[in-house]
């Protein structure tokens, strides 16, 4: 199960925060030029990943995770054409499980 957590909220923090810093930005620039982004959208992330599997994770061994996958592709883009629809439907998520998730909600009302 960690697994699994740790792929979407590698895949959701990078396509998401992607949304919010310059265009062609990659994993790298993401996690030394954006940290608190990061964690801040992470965060919310681990927040719908812990209502959807009913389990709590440790968030400092998670993001350790994340950056050793950075690390694995220092270049790979962090906002895919699914960026968006990512963002809307993890918003769709949080209100269905009437959760806060301000810095998602943030990034939506700056696009």
């Amino acid at each position: 199960m960690f697994e699994l957590v740790l792929k979407n909220l590698y895949i959701l923090t990078t396509n998401i925060a992607g949304l919010a810093i310059e265009a062609g930005a990659t994993v790298e620039d993401l996690g030394n030029n954006h940290l608190d982004l990061m964690r801040e959208v992470s965060s919310d992330i681990l927040k719908l990943q812990t209502a959807l599997t009913g389990k709590t994770f440790s968030e400092n061994k998670l993001e350790q995770g994340m950056i050793c996958a950075f690390e694995g592709d220092l270049n790979h883009g962090c906002m895919g054409r699914s960026a968006p629809s990512r963002l809307n439907r993890a918003l769709d998520l949080a209100k269905e499980f009437n959760l806060e998730v301000p810095h998602l909600q943030r990034i939506k009302n700056q696009l």
